[in-house]
């Protein structure tokens, strides 16, 4: 009777929890709690990657280029990066690194500047924060400041922050850069604090393609259910964010502890 039982209870254990059982792993990339990585949060928290059948840990990697250093190494079987940073690495290793699916077509960022920096002249012989010296928001900066007269390295000089906007807006609070791009509502935060709003970057660049998931070939090929639930649960969780949008700002105050 005893076996009759639990043989009863796996197979209802089965019919529940059946997407569970024996779900592969895959580890996710992503750079800071900040909005541009909120799919993927949402996925994990709001059950996505569970009903496809893959459990997914999201590993916090504050720097694009050991995020792929990790893809190619296979400690990362997906990057949550920007398409440009792929490109380069390709380029710079005769790599093979490739895009699978888009995450944002935008980069809503804001340039801040510390709270004695009135002007976007006072960034002059100042040192700017970015995550990496080439790629991402970085080119964004880059290519703003240029439309304003303002050229690197003959201008200002770069300091790397690993941490995405998070950790960039700490380095303003501590005096440690002059300015920074930074993302939502980091850059709301920052004003509010009393730091200056030296220009939005949309006016120059509207229409980007940034965060992207990116794959390793030699791991995607043997493993492409996986790849293909891991992309099916991204849309299922945009199309959460973009048909809940107030549950979806709730739901990133808390998760990610954001307090002004």
């Amino acid at each position: 009777m005893k076996k009759v039982l639990m043989i009863i209870l796996i197979f209802l254990s089965t019919l529940l929890f059946g997407g569970r059982i024996g779900a592969q792993t895959v580890k996710a990339g992503y750079v800071s709690k900040d909005l541009n990585y909120l799919p993927f949060f949402i996925a994990q928290k709001r059950g996505f990657y569970a009903k496809e059948g893959i459990q997914v840990d999201l590993v916090s990697i504050g720097r694009a280029d050991v995020q792929l250093q990790a893809l190619v190494a296979g400690e990362l079987h997906f990057a949550n990066i920007n398409a440009d940073n792929i490109s380069i690495w390709n380029e710079r290793t005769n790599g093979n690194l490739k895009v699978a699916a888009g995450s944002s077509n935008s980069a809503p960022y804001l340039l801040i500047g510390a709270k004695n920096v009135k002007k976007l002249e006072d960034l002059k012989g100042q040192r700017l924060g970015v995550a990496s010296l080439t790629g991402g928001a970085t080119s964004i900066l880059l290519t703003y400041l240029k439309s304003k007269g303002l050229i690197h390295p003959r201008d200002f000089a770069l300091s790397i922050i690993a941490g995405g906007t998070p950790a960039r807006l700490s380095a303003l609070e501590s005096n440690a850069i002059a300015g920074a791009v930074l993302g939502i509502p980091f850059a709301d935060f920052a004003i509010d604090k009393g730091f200056t709003r030296l220009g939005d970057t949309t006016e120059v660049i509207s229409n980007y393609q940034f965060n992207n998931i990116n794959i390793n070939p030699s791991w995607a090929e043997k493993n492409r259910p996986a790849v293909v639930k891991f992309i099916k649960s991204h849309i299922q969780a945009l199309r959460w964010i973009y048909e809940r949008p107030a549950e979806a700002a709730e739901f990133l105050t808390k998760e990610f502890g954001l307090q002004a």
